[in-house]
C-alpha cells in the first residue's frame, strides 16, 4: 500500500516525529496532505532538536507576506518571536519588495514591535531602510503609535541611515512625516543634514533643507555644522547651497577655533575657498 493510501490516522502517526524539511516535502505533495499535516510542520517548528530558525523564519514570513494574520498569530502564541528575536532583518530577505508593505501592515496588526531592536541594535524601521523597502516604511509612518526616531546603539535615526545611504525616496517620506525629528544627532555629532553635506550629496541637502524645522546651524554646541562638512570635503556645490539658504552659519568654529573657510584652506579645495572669501566679503554668488 502506497503512503498516499494510508487513512489519515495512520499518516498522522508516521509523520508527528518527523523534522520541519521532511513535512515540508510532503505538505508540497497535495492538497489533502497539505491540509492534513499544517499544523504537525508548525508544532515540528517547536521542538528543541531540529534546526528550528530557518523554518521558523520562512514559516513567519512567508504567512505575514500571504496576509495570513490566523497564521502569524498562531506562530505567535506557539513562540516563534523567542525563536527569531526581535529587529526582523529577515524579512526584509525574504518578502518580494513589491509585497513588503503588505507583509509589514500584517505583522504590525498582529503587535508585531517594529522598534524593538536585535544584536545589532537594529530595529524592523533600521532594516527597511537598509534594504530600501519604501513600502515598509510607509507603513511605519502611517502608524502613529510608531516611534519613526528609534535610534540604533550609535544613536542613528531611520533618517540618518537613509540619508547616509542615499536613500532619497525615504528621506522624503520620512521628512513629510511630522513626527519626525529631522534634527537629531548621532554619537559621532553628525545630523541627517551634516552626514548628506559631507557626502556632497546635493539633491538630498536640497530635500532636507525644504523642512522648516531643519537646524543647519548647530543644535546647542553639540553638533558639527554641515557647512564646516562640506567645505572640509570641498563640496562647493553644497556649500552653495547652504550659505543661500542662510540658516548655516559661515563663521562656525569647530572646538581648535577652524572656520570651514580655514578647514577649505588647508586641505587645498580652492573652489570653496574662493566662494567662501566672495561670501564674507559680501558677495553671493
Amino acid at each position: 500500500m502506497s503512503f498516499l493510501s494510508l487513512p489519515n490516522e495512520i499518516i498522522l502517526k508516521i509523520c508527528k516525529d518527523k523534522g520541519p524539511q521532511d513535512l515540508h516535502s510532503l505538505v508540497l505533495t497535495n492538497r489533502r496532505l497539505a491540509n492534513l499535516l499544517s499544523h504537525v510542520l508548525i508544532d515540528s517548528l517547536f521542538r528543541s532538536r531540529y534546526c528550528r530558525e530557518e523554518y521558523a523564519r520562512r514559516a513567519f514570513y512567508s504567512a505575514a507576506e500571504r496576509e495570513d494574520k490566523t497564521m502569524v498569530r498562531l506562530l505567535i502564541e506557539k513562540g516563534i518571536l523567542d525563536i527569531l528575536g526581535p529587529g526582523h532583518r529577515g524579512l526584509f530577505r525574504y518578502v518580494e519588495k513589491p509585497n513588503i508593505g503588505k507583509a509589514v501592515h500584517t505583522l504590525l496588526d498582529c503587535g508585531v514591535s517594529a522598534e524593538l531592536r536585535d544584536w545589532e541594535s537594529l530595529s524592523m524601521i533600521h532594516w527597511a531602510v537598509y534594504y530600501d523597502a519604501v513600502a515598509a516604511v510607509e507603513e511605519f509612518i502611517s502608524r502613529e503609535e510608531v516611534d519613526v526616531n528609534v535610534l540604533d546603539r550609535d544613536n542613528c535615526t531611520p533618517l540618518y541611515i537613509a540619508s547616509r545611504g542615499e536613500r532619497r525616496d525615504i528621506v522624503q517620506a520620512l521628512v513629510n512625516c511630522p513626527r519626525v525629528d529631522v534634527n537629531i544627532a548621532n554619537t559621532q555629532l553628525m545630523t541627517p543634514l551634516g552626514v548628506a553635506a559631507e557626502r556632497g550629496d546635493v539633491q538630498m541637502v536640497k530635500i532636507l533643507l525644504k523642512h522648516t524645522m531643519i537646524e543647519s546651524s548647530l543644535l546647542g554646541t553639540h553638533v558639527i555644522a554641515p557647512m564646516y562638512m562640506a567645505a572640509e570635503s570641498g563640496h562647493v556645490d553644497v556649500v552653495r547651497l547652504l550659505l543661500r539658504d542662510g540658516r548655516c552659519p559661515v563663521n562656525w568654529k569647530d572646538p581648535a577655533g577652524r572656520t570651514a573657510l580655514n578647514v577649505a584652506e588647508r586641505n587645498g579645495n580652492e573652489r570653496t575657498v574662493l566662494l567662501l572669501m566672495h561670501w564674507q566679503g559680501g558677495c553671493s554668488k
